[in-house]
């Protein structure tokens, strides 16, 4: 077992409060603060830690990214985690833009970004692939938003309902590959929820996977106006076209409003 007694910084840390041998020593007539004995940083925590010869990852302090770079040289290696660290409290009391805290509620993994194209994806990897190849076009995502493996009807209104407590959204690309999920339920889902909401916004949905064609004619029977599109390039392009449309019209102070072509469906 380790000594710890040795080092004095060290041990005052750990040292136990006096008890009191009185009644009334027990029982204070005011609100003492509470002290935090072990408030130091991560490095110098490791640097006690080192001195009594336990092991702890190699690491130095850079103030600057020179020095973060020339220490990394000589530590050397693939890998290696640069960390900010500061003594702050503050954990719990950060609070939303808007007020919202609906995709800790609803289960949803949602983070908000600086675009205006907002995303309703299901699965990191086709998130990630959805907002790269919107950028790739030229547009903005408004956010990363992952359903997951539950894009149940509910899951799907509460994601828009996210998306849409965003002003600056001008269009929503939906775009959802239905495994487990079918997506005749995600299409009903989708309709019933542009519905409840009264969007006026452009949806650009590409379904994909086990029932896909019963959700197209789902979405074509409709009459909603909802841009079904199967070619995620082609569905990308639409979604940041669409956009621009109603950014333009928005600073033009313009109303804007979509009719779809004979053929709803594009391939």
């Amino acid at each position: 077992m380790f000594k710890f007694g040795r080092n004095r910084a060290l041990a005052s840390a750990f040292k136990p409060a006096k008890l009191a041998t009185s009644p009334s020593a027990r029982l204070p007539s005011f609100a003492q603060q509470q002290r935090r004995n072990l408030s130091i940083h991560e490095y110098l925590s490791a640097d006690l830690l080192r001195q009594y010869g336990i092991d702890v990852p190699k690491g130095s302090v850079a103030k600057t990214a020179a020095e973060a770079k020339a220490i990394a040289k000589e530590i050397g290696g693939e890998d290696m985690v640069i960390k900010a660290q500061v003594l702050a409290g503050g954990r719990g009391k950060g609070t939303f833009d808007n007020g919202l805290k609906g995709g800790v509620r609803s289960g949803l993994n949602f983070i908000k970004l600086d675009g205006d194209i907002g995303c309703l994806v299901n699965g990191a990897g086709l998130a990630m692939a959805t907002m790269d190849i919107i950028k790739l076009n030229g547009g903005a995502p408004a956010n990363f938003l992952d359903v997951g493996g539950g894009a149940t009807p509910q899951a799907i209104k509460e994601a828009f309902e996210l998306i849409t407590s965003d002003a600056k959204v001008s269009a929503i690309f939906v775009n959802i590959f239905g495994g487990i999920v079918r997506c005749d339920h995600i299409a009903t889902g989708l309709i019933n929820t542009v519905q409840a909401l009264d969007l006026k916004i452009p949806i650009i949905a590409r379904l994909q996977g086990t029932n896909m064609e019963a959700a197209q004619k789902i979405i074509a029977d409709s009459g909603m106006k909802i841009f079904a599109i199967d070619e995620l390039q082609t569905a990308a392009e639409k979604a940041v076209q669409l956009s621009k449309v109603v950014k333009l019209a928005r600073e033009s102070d313009v109303g804007v409003e979509f009719t779809l072509g004979s053929s709803r469906r594009v391939r």
